[in-house]
């Protein structure tokens, strides 16, 4: 993955992970596009941070989603890295049947936004040489956090779905010279997860330094 010169599109871009993800990338020389449900915080970071480009997404309504891909694809038609990065992440009572709800809105957002959103974008990358998409999870894929039974669950999902699509045809589905990222480095204690000296000098899956240059942890990292 080339570190400079992409066209970015970040998901859940207006705060936390994804707007420090986007500063830092739109700093090192990329054109960035930050996505969110918010317009006021997407004026307000466009305002601030003159060069980084909006677009009004909400993962959780497929409308929204075709919707963006279609601006994305009149607007940057040269569009090659997608960041699934938008999620939440609340507390659940498996005893409380009023948690139910909470649990469907993390399979909603974090689980079927980002596939949704891959299958909504992942046509406009296929024809580039150097596409990424990269799905932000969590430490918690793999060491759960009981108050969070869902969350994990869907973050669980998402290393799965990414590794699965790392695989080229036809065990997997990535066009040829795609590459995709799970942005969370797997456990190598029982007190949580630590990026070891090989992955700082590999990085992830064939992409050199991803994880060390881009800094991606999951909300639970």
């Amino acid at each position: 993955m080339k570190m400079t010169g992409n066209t970015i599109l970040i998901t859940g871009g207006t705060s936390g992970i994804g707007l420090g993800l986007a500063l830092r990338l739109h700093e090192a020389g990329n054109k960035v596009i930050v996505a969110g449900r918010r317009k006021e915080l997407l004026d307000r970071i466009t305002s601030e941070h003159p060069g980084i480009e909006a677009l009004v997404l909400d993962v959780a309504d497929p409308a929204s989603i075709a919707r963006a891909a279609e601006s994305a694809a009149t607007s940057h038609p040269q569009l090659n890295l997608l960041v699934n990065n938008a999620g939440i992440m609340l507390p659940e009572n498996l005893l409380d049947p009023a948690s139910l709800p909470v649990a469907e809105d993390h399979v909603t957002v974090n689980l079927l936004g980002t596939i949704r959103m891959t299958y909504a974008f992942l046509p406009l990358l296929e024809d580039k040489s150097d596409a990424v998409v990269m799905n932000v999870t969590s430490a918690l894929a793999f060491v759960p956090l009981p108050i969070t039974p869902t969350y994990n669950a869907t973050k669980a999902a998402l290393h799965s779905f990414s590794e699965m699509n790392t695989k080229s045809p036809p065990h997997g589905s990535s066009p040829p010279g795609s590459t995709w990222c799970d942005g969370c480095p797997e456990p190598t204690s029982s007190r949580g997860v630590h990026i070891t000296r090989r992955e700082r000098r590999g990085g992830i899956r064939g992409s050199p330094s991803v994880r060390d240059r881009l800094a991606v942890p999951g909300p639970g990292c």
